[in-house]
């Protein structure tokens, strides 16, 4: 079995820019509901125990079915199979971080980031590829937790799995190498990979303004706004209001920095 990682690191972020450390995780197994009238209910229930009953999470998971059910009403939206899916892959993320916390006063459970980042694919991007906002919710599962590629694959198809495998970073290099490799390999990326990449930042730069790492000098803050600029200048035109919202916070930065 996969070693479960104990510190984690996103594949778009440095050490401890999310989550605090972990010694365990459960295995990965969610149960399958038969009925679509029943999916919602028994996803909600089973999320409830995986983020121990959080209230915190519970609103942000009923603003993301509400979200859902949103633009399931649009022309062209997402249909109700693929919002079956999508929960599906909340729980399952939720599961598989269940151990998991980000690093902030009220140990949010670390849940919160993918499915932050599936909302952003959702509401910024205006994304409506089940497919690409399940890869989201999965973005960092194979990082962090006990997740298997095949598993995600046997669950979610192999567009998902693919777009997983390409945000996924080979832990066995060391931090500098890994973040030279994503400016590397950042014009490569698949439409899918690269509009999570963009929403994934657009997460992580918020969360070092609103609430930085204790531990984190300008310095470090400095640096990584740098890092990230590159990681999208080299990325794919994938999602034009995705990569203008990250470019704002950027700008934004270095103009109160000045």
């Amino acid at each position: 079995m996969k070693k479960f990682m104990c510190v984690l690191l996103s594949a778009a972020s440095f050490t401890g820019l999310n989550a605090e450390p972990v010694t365990m995780a459960s295995s990965v197994k969610i149960e399958q509901t038969e009925s679509r009238d029943s999916l919602k209910d028994s996803v909600s229930k089973q999320f409830k125990e995986f983020v121990k009953g959080s209230k915190e999470m519970m609103v942000q998971y009923d603003g993301f079915v509400s979200l859902l059910q949103k633009a399931a009403k649009e022309n062209n939206g997402i249909s109700d199979k693929d919002i079956d899916k999508i929960l599906n892959a909340v729980t399952y993320s939720a599961q598989c971080h269940q151990m998991q916390t980000r690093k902030n006063a009220k140990k949010t459970p670390y849940v919160s980031h993918p499915m932050t980042v599936a909302e952003t694919v959702l509401t910024v991007g205006k994304v409506r590829d089940a497919d690409v906002i399940i890869a989201a919710l999965l973005h960092d599962t194979i990082d962090d937790t006990q997740a298997t590629y095949e598993d995600i694959r046997s669950r979610f198809g192999s567009k998902v799995e693919n777009i997983v495998r390409e945000l996924t970073e080979d832990k066995t290099l060391s931090s500098a190498k890994r973040k030279k490799l994503q400016i590397i390999q950042a014009p490569n990326k698949s439409t899918g990979a690269a509009i999570i990449c963009l929403s994934d930042q657009i997460f992580n730069l918020n969360n070092l303004l609103q609430d930085p790492p204790i531990d984190w000098t300008r310095e470090r803050i400095d640096q990584y706004f740098q890092w990230v600029q590159s990681v999208v200048n080299h990325l794919p035109e994938a999602n034009a209001p995705l990569k203008d919202e990250v470019n704002k916070i950027i700008k934004d930065y270095w103009k109160k920095q000045a």
